[in-house]
């Protein structure tokens, strides 16, 4: 019972002496809040020293003010750690230590804005000295563009006025305005025509393209006020570069482009001969071509390349007038070749088969060039002489169609079913007249009951035995006989 008793006084002791303890503990702590709260309270102060944002050439000494507040900053937070890590052992809720921390902010945008200065101040004076051909334009952007960003943030932290912030922004925009004309400058499409405009537009005779021109003595030029002019100046020979380079590769598309060919043959006399294949082709991409060129021609920026381009177009003018002609006159000969190539034709049409025969000497020749590798160019063929020539022929195939149309239509006249016939299905008729089988395809289109004849099976066919209808039915003829003159066909 004794030492229940003795136990239970020595535990209430040692509660009381917890308890002691424990006030000791708070006691200590408040003080430690306290010299947080007045070092934190003194360092503000100090930290707000107007001198601190007043110009000084000596840099380096407030960086090293700048820095010892830090040092002491960063005590007053350990410090304040220690509080907070005492509140959590006495189950304490953790003080509020946000003022100190708004210490610390308010030096660290003071140190950011020293050190800004400082390293910008060493770019300007390494890239002044920097050569301008030397220069690199991206580096200066992207590193202006990084302090003008520390600028604004000191703006908007309240350091608006401060003399410091003012220095740096004027600075860096400085240097910002005067990149679009580095740029500018830098442009490798720029010709002496070009430099001798921007001389004149910063109205000085220095070479601004010497080895030796710096970025300082651009700046010194006061080009940033000129920078829209010289933009443009730039632009434009950007462009000009551009449409010439376009142009050279429009003519280099064009100076070995050949003709495409294929080979034309006439069954009956095995003949053969070259003639253009794909003609629809090579009017689309002439079209193309032309349609770029008037692209060229439109531009703002074409104005010293205007006389080129204009020859240039003229050529493609006519080359399109060439190419047109010479595809005219091979589509006439064609259809007059096949028209002339009957005996029964040329017969009945002497003096149009002579003015053939004529067109015909001079077109072959004309087409053999063409199966020459190296004469097979369009351009070889792309002038006057050549499109004289052409149009010449076509004149004189005019006047034989013409000659043909005026004979068809006689023999319209003398059989006027022939009418319910186009030229082209009355021609193969008129070119094969001693042939009873090139009626057949037409007797449809002559005589609504007739499909067909019955010519028998034995050849030559010499009678007519009948004729079939649509219908299948026949319907027998009797005594026609089949025989041919000097005319053509005769059936009696």
């Amino acid at each position: 019972m004794q030492l229940l008793k003795e136990l239970s006084n020595a535990m209430h002791d040692e509660a009381n002496k917890g308890e002691r303890r424990k006030e000791e503990f708070k006691a200590e702590l408040k003080k430690m809040i306290e010299k947080v709260k007045i070092s934190a309270d003194q360092l503000s102060k100090d930290v707000n020293n107007p001198a601190l944002l007043e110009r000084n050439p000596n840099s380096d000494s407030v960086l090293q003010k700048l820095l010892d507040l830090k040092d002491r900053c960063d005590s007053i937070r350990e410090l304040a750690d220690q509080c907070i890590q005492v509140q959590q052992v006495l189950e304490m809720e953790p003080g509020n230590f946000d003022f100190v921390e708004d210490v610390k902010s308010e030096i660290d945008i003071r140190i950011e804005l020293w050190t800004s200065l400082r390293e910008f101040k060493m770019l300007v004076e390494r890239w002044g000295q920097q050569k301008f051909c030397e220069i690199e334009t991206n580096d200066i952007a992207s590193k202006a563009e990084f302090h003008t960003k520390i600028a604004l943030r000191c703006e908007n932290r309240g350091l608006k006025d401060s003399p410091v912030v003012q220095d740096l922004k004027a600075q860096v925009i400085q240097f910002r305005e005067t990149m679009p004309v580095v740029e500018a400058l830098g442009n490798k499409k720029l010709k002496t025509i070009h430099w001798e405009e921007i001389k004149d537009v910063l109205r000085t005779d220095i070479d601004l393209q010497a080895k030796e021109f710096t970025l300082d003595a651009l700046i010194s030029l006061n080009a940033a006020k000129h920078k829209d002019e010289i933009h443009n100046i730039s632009v434009t020979a950007a462009q000009e570069f551009y449409l010439e380079e376009k142009l050279e590769e429009i003519k280099k598309q064009w100076e070995k482009k050949p003709f495409q060919t294929k080979l034309y043959t006439k069954e009956a006399q095995r003949d053969q001969i070259t003639i253009i294949a794909e003609s629809d082709n090579l009017f689309i991409e002439l079209e193309d071509t032309l349609t770029a060129l008037n692209t060229i021609i439109g531009s703002r920026y074409v104005r010293r390349l205007q006389d080129k381009a204009y020859s240039i177009k003229a050529s493609f003018d006519l080359v399109w007038l060439v190419v047109d002609e010479w595809i005219r006159c091979q589509r006439n000969w064609l259809y007059l070749d096949s028209i002339f190539s009957s005996a029964d034709i040329r017969l009945h049409l002497k003096n149009e088969t002579a003015n053939f025969e004529f067109v015909d000497k001079a077109w072959r020749p004309m087409m053999r060039t063409i199966t020459i590798q190296s004469k097979n160019v369009i351009f070889n063929y792309a002038n006057n002489e050549h499109l004289g020539k052409l149009q010449k022929l076509n004149k004189s195939m005019d006047k034989i169609k013409k000659e043909l149309q005026n004979y068809l239509e006689t023999k319209r006249k003398e059989f006027p079913r022939f009418y319910f016939l186009s030229d082209g299905e009355l021609l193969p008729v008129m070119s094969k007249s001693s042939d009873i089988t090139s009626v057949e395809p037409i007797m449809p289109k002559c005589f609504d009951g007739i499909a067909r004849l019955d010519l028998g099976n034995a050849k030559p066919y010499l009678e007519i035995f009948g004729m079939y209808s649509a219908e299948d039915e026949w319907v027998k003829f009797k005594g026609i006989k089949i025989r041919s003159d000097e005319t053509g066909m005769v059936m009696k």
